[in-house]
């Protein structure tokens, strides 16, 4: 773990998050959704949570993942960063989410690569 403030930093992650969503520059794609599939790294002092074993005390994974799966299938980007960026933005209103790095999938995007993508890292 790193520091930041001199606050250590726990990760909280959301592994292979897959979403259908509209997605996509060309015409073919506006008209149909398309898989993309998320990791999710949530920095966070888990310290208050790990004394109270009180889920108030830490980032609700499962709050957060529906939030963004709700955000994801109802939205429409040409750009994978521009949805990225969205999403994080999501991850860091939790007020326990320090830190976020963020990997977006769009599988099958080109056909010789298994995934393309983008990883982004926000702070609070």
């Amino acid at each position: 773990s790193f520091t930041l403030n001199n606050v250590n930093q726990d990760i909280i992650f959301i592994k292979q998050l897959t979403v259908n969503t509209t997605i996509g520059i060309h015409d073919w794609e506006k008209a149909i959704k398309q898989k993309v599939v998320f990791d999710i790294e949530v920095y966070s002092d888990i310290k208050k949570a790990v004394g109270s074993d009180f889920i108030n005390d830490t980032v609700d994974y499962k709050l957060l993942t529906d939030n963004i799966i709700e955000f994801v299938q109802n939205s429409n980007f040409n750009l994978i960063e521009t949805l990225a960026e969205k999403v994080a933005s999501i991850v860091l209103q939790d007020k326990h989410a320090l830190r976020v790095k963020l990997s977006l999938f769009k599988p099958k995007a080109v056909v010789v690569a298994q995934n393309v993508g983008v990883t982004i890292e926000r702070n609070k």
